[in-house]
């Protein structure tokens, strides 16, 4: 690759770009042959994933070639975030919010943030229709760390809780671990 001798931004940030989208095979252990590129993150990195191949495995969101986290999508369970109707008699009765597939994710090591941020970031890119992502988490070794971060910087809400419900209704139990991740507060 040719190397452009210029100390103005707009060239450092095209080599940025020139860099992390020219493959070097030899730098990487994983097997990114199967990864399909996604985006660039305002620091340069480079954010992949990788569709399962059957309904039901797991998708991978990757981070500089480095599985951040893998996710399966429900086909059976479907969430919306209605907030207008907790606690009336319309609670989890509406039909006009959109509702949307639960995600399970997982990782296979401790996640920090700064990257689990950008695969919020890579699933905002690839569920572009979607107002909220539905989710819980898995076997994710450091779940409660990023559960804190997303409810206290309002990138995720849990599932609202009416006075109404009895803790121990089936709608309440099936509700009590699923997190919102928000777009308008992205």
């Amino acid at each position: 690759m040719r190397t452009v001798r210029s100390s103005s931004a707009p060239t450092h940030r095209l080599q940025a770009v020139a860099s992390h989208t020219t493959s070097d095979a030899s730098s990487s252990p994983r097997d990114t042959s199967k990864d399909t590129f996604l985006l660039i993150l305002p620091d340069g990195g480079k954010v992949s994933y990788r569709f399962a191949a059957v309904e039901g495995e797991e998708n991978e969101v990757i981070v500089n070639d480095t599985l951040v986290l893998t996710y399966t999508i429900s086909e059976a369970r479907s969430f919306a975030l209605e907030v207008t109707s907790v606690d009336t008699r319309f609670q989890g009765a509406t039909t006009h919010i959109p509702k949307y597939p639960l995600l399970t994710i997982s990782s296979p090591l401790p996640t920090a943030i700064p990257d689990f941020w950008a695969a919020i970031y890579a699933l905002f890119t690839l569920y572009k229709e979607n107002e909220h992502i539905p989710f819980v988490f898995s076997s994710f070794p450091n779940a409660d760390e990023i559960r804190d971060y997303l409810i206290s910087t309002g990138l995720a809400r849990s599932y609202p809780k009416s006075e109404l419900d009895e803790s121990t209704s089936k709608h309440v139990q099936e509700t009590k671990n699923v997190l919102f991740l928000s777009r308008g507060a992205f």
